[in-house]
């Protein structure tokens, strides 16, 4: 049986009407938290899930961390103002670099500075940390104005 150009076109329009109906349909759950939920700041510089599945956070304000239903600030040398901007997970502890280019520690919720960087991180650049494959931190620090990164090996071993 043929059937008329019409009503091919008929039939196409509605199956594609009911494709898009059925694919619209589907609802990714989002949930939005700021300010007046916790957070101590919405400008944020990093997030990571940890192996625990806590959320952290590198805010303009501190660090955070998020278990799902409330915010935990850790205060850094006393302070709740200063930006975190890397954060990694090495074995049982977060390492995260602040502003200054200060490399920090968070292990059994104590948070402790093992090294300094202020004299190598150059002015109006961010450092960056990177994990190896032996769980060692490599920290990246701004050289010149295209930003490329000069990284330095820290023993995880040193720390």
């Amino acid at each position: 049986m043929i059937y008329p150009k019409s009503l091919k076109k008929f039939v196409f329009f509605l199956w594609l009407f009911f494709l898009t109906v059925k694919s619209s349909a589907q609802q990714i759950p989002f949930q939005h938290f700021g300010i007046q939920d916790g957070l101590i700041d919405e400008k944020c510089y990093d997030v990571l899930q940890d192996k625990n599945g806590f959320i952290w956070l590198g805010t303009n304000s501190s660090l955070v961390r998020f278990d799902g239903s409330t915010f935990k600030t850790y205060a850094i040398n006393g302070r709740t103002d200063i930006d975190v901007y890397r954060i990694k997970e090495q074995g049982d502890r977060l390492v995260f670099i602040i502003e200054t280019g200060d490399l920090y520690v968070l292990e059994n919720d104590s948070i402790f500075q093992p090294i300094s960087f202020q004299k190598l991180t150059k002015r109006n650049s961010t450092p960056t940390l990177a994990l190896d494959t032996e769980n060692n931190i490599w920290l990246g620090l701004g050289v010149g104005s295209a930003k490329a990164f000069e990284f330095k090996k820290i023993d995880r071993n040193n720390i």
